[in-house]
């Protein structure tokens, strides 16, 4: 299954002389897969296209090293093919499920209960640990009493305006689980793979929101705009903030400045920055999906190449988009022109033209030497957050 899901993908990227794909290629198509079918960025992958690990602050250890050295040593294969990139695949959802399972096991722990003895009540206590655990994750958890726990819980709404909403979920996932799978690990690992499209909707109502307030036909929000907006009047229990700074906004590649009166939020840029992903383990974190990357997709089912002449590339957007103008047509074939007659399609200078066409769909890509590395380096500080900071009322 993961094969077929992953050919068309594969057979649109660049090969080597043997037939595979290179490690940043593999990264790409992994990164690719896991955002649009799970909603997942994978932790292990760095910002550059050779590293390894780099977006986690802190050591990998137990599953998530040992999913990190599984990546490390077969990306640092001659050949990957598409058999090696599935099997990759099955192995970070593998590690997924292992870590949910040790998850749960922390959740009874605390709680000093197992499996074996837990009423209905005892159980609704453990799956709200668990969601507690996975949605708000710290390693200081463990440490704490059973008691301590119960105050998190009745606080998790304060921190997480979801919270109630995802309890809700929780119910009614486990009314399912029950009636075909009953077991507490079965209906854990439906949780960790059901969650993050539970998690889209709030994804979708930002889109939502930010696209009420674009500028028409830009792809933008003025930046006064947003500062002056309340989520929480448009979005109820919104998890959305509109806090950042200018300097973040900068270094999260989101912030478009071309016009010194009038700087603004790029839309598919803010809604795809890593600070809006939920650091869910040192495996995954919970991200919203990329609306370009479905175009993309469909363009590499069709052509299953990693290039494309500017006839081709004007037949698929004039399918997608019947309102392009002529103007981008003819910037298109011109782009193409300008590498010999047949254009990359994973390239910067389609991903431009993309978001030229596709403004509120398609990211606009910043200069990755200016940002990428502050983004990065924000974006895990902002996933640590220590229990006294976060937990504020308990003492």
């Amino acid at each position: 299954e993961l094969e077929a899901q992953m050919a068309p993908l594969f057979g649109a990227l660049p090969k080597n002389e043997g037939g595979g794909l290179d490690a940043a290629s593999a990264k790409y198509a992994l990164k690719r897969h896991f955002l649009g079918h799970h909603h997942w960025r994978i932790e292990a992958f760095g910002a550059n296209e050779d590293q390894v690990r780099s977006y986690s602050s802190t050591p990998m250890h137990g599953v998530a090293g040992r999913i990190a050295d599984i990546l490390e040593s077969t990306l640092a294969s001659s050949h990957i093919g598409l058999r090696e990139l599935a099997m990759l695949a099955a192995a970070i959802e593998k590690a997924v499920k292992i870590d949910s399972a040790d998850l749960l096991s922390e959740a009874m722990a605390v709680h000093g209960v197992s499996e074996q003895d837990l009423d209905e009540e005892t159980q609704d206590l453990v799956l709200q640990t668990f969601m507690l655990f996975y949605i708000l994750p710290d390693s200081d958890y463990s440490q704490q009493s059973s008691g301590r726990i119960k105050q998190y819980l009745g606080l998790a709404q304060r921190v997480y305006p979801a919270w109630k909403e995802t309890l809700e979920w929780v119910q009614v996932m486990k009314q399912a689980v029950q009636s075909e799978r009953n077991t507490l690990q079965a209906l854990v690992e439906d949780l960790v793979f059901g969650y993050p499209h539970f998690f889209s909707s709030q994804c979708s109502s930002l889109r939502d929101l930010l696209l009420k307030f674009e500028q028409p036909g830009t792809g933008h929000v003025p930046l006064s705009k947003l500062r002056s907006t309340s989520s929480a009047d448009h979005i109820p229990n919104s998890i959305w903030q509109f806090s950042e700074s200018d300097e973040e906004l900068r270094a999260m590649g989101v912030l478009a400045e071309s016009d010194e009166k009038l700087s603004a939020v790029i839309i598919p840029n803010y809604i795809l920055a890593d600070s809006n992903c939920l650091p869910s383990s040192q495996i995954v974190s919970i991200c919203c999906r990329s609306e370009c990357d479905d175009l993309l997709t469909g363009l590499e089912g069709q052509l299953r190449n990693p290039t494309a002449s500017a006839q081709q590339l004007s037949d698929w957007t004039r399918a997608v988009s019947p309102n392009v103008s002529q103007e981008l047509l003819e910037k298109l074939e011109d782009i193409v022109n300008s590498h010999g007659g047949s254009l990359p399609i994973h390239g910067n200078a389609f991903a431009q033209w993309m978001h030229s066409v596709f403004p509120t769909q398609c990211p606009y890509r910043q200069d990755a030497r200016a940002s990428t590395a502050q983004s990065i380096k924000n974006a895990a500080a902002g996933a640590i957050v220590s229990l006294e900071r976060r937990w504020p009322s308990v003492r």
